[in-house]
């Protein structure tokens, strides 16, 4: 989880420094830094078929490999960038509330 808030927050900062695909790129990295400990917190290998559906539930844009020729720069947009950090924030989020929560149960 410490490298998913690591990331949200440089996501954060490139989004303030106009770097828009960088932005969307760690963010995309922070949501699934998040999910993989998640998995590895539950005693689950991160290539599970689990974390394929979890990942497969977020949207697209979140992809930062989509766009097959040209530089990511030339096409990520600051609201790209800030509805992708609004996803890994809310993903990062659930995570930590559901991993509180499995921790609570073994109490």
């Amino acid at each position: 989880m410490k490298a998913a808030r690591q990331a949200l927050e440089s996501a954060k900062a490139d989004l303030s420094r106009g770097d828009y695909n960088w932005a969307c790129f760690k963010a995309e990295q922070a949501a699934e830094c998040a999910l993989k400990g998640l998995l590895r917190g539950l005693g689950a290998s991160h290539h599970t078929q689990s974390l394929t559906r979890l990942l497969i539930s977020l949207p697209k844009d979140l992809d930062p490999d989509t766009w097959i020729e040209g530089a990511p720069s030339n096409y990520y947009t600051g609201q790209n960038a800030r509805i992708d950090i609004s996803y890994a924030t809310v993903i990062i989020k659930r995570v930590e509330d559901q991993w509180n929560s499995f921790k609570m149960r073994q109490q």
